[in-house]
C-alpha cells in the first residue's frame, strides 16, 4: 500500500487544545459527550452495506458534524504515504480495514 486516503470526523470538547471550531465558537461539551457522539456516528456509518454507502454517509456526517475545517471536504484530509501520518492512526486504519479509529489523542 503506497498511499491511503484519510477521512476523519473530529469532535472537540471543553478540554481540547483549542475548544472552538467553525461550528461553535466556544465548545463546552465534556470529553465523555464527545466520545459518545463519535461512537454513535461510527455505529451509524458501520451500519451501511456497501463501501459507496459508507463513504457517502461518512462524508455527509463529516460535513455537518466534524469540528475540523476538513468538514468542507466531507472530512477528507487527502492522500498520505508511509511516514506522513502518526503510527497509531495508520494502525487504526489498517486494523479496521475500511477505516475507523477512535482516539482522544492527536495523531499529528
Amino acid at each position: 500500500m503506497s498511499q491511503v486516503q484519510c477521512l476523519h470526523i473530529l469532535k472537540k470538547h471543553a478540554g481540547s487544545r483549542r475548544p472552538s471550531s467553525w461550528r461553535q465558537e466556544v465548545i463546552t461539551q465534556s470529553k465523555a459527550d464527545a466520545i459518545s457522539q463519535i461512537e454513535a456516528i461510527r455505529a451509524q456509518i458501520a451500519a451501511k452495506g456497501t463501501p459507496q454507502e459508507v463513504q457517502s454517509t461518512f462524508r455527509d456526517i463529516a460535513s455537518r458534524e466534524s469540528d475540523c475545517s476538513s468538514a468542507q471536504q466531507g472530512g477528507d484530509l487527502g492522500l498520505f504515504s508511509r511516514g506522513q501520518v502518526h503510527v497509531m492512526a495508520v494502525r487504526g486504519i489498517l486494523e479496521e480495514g475500511r477505516g475507523g479509529c477512535a482516539s482522544s489523542r492527536p495523531f499529528f
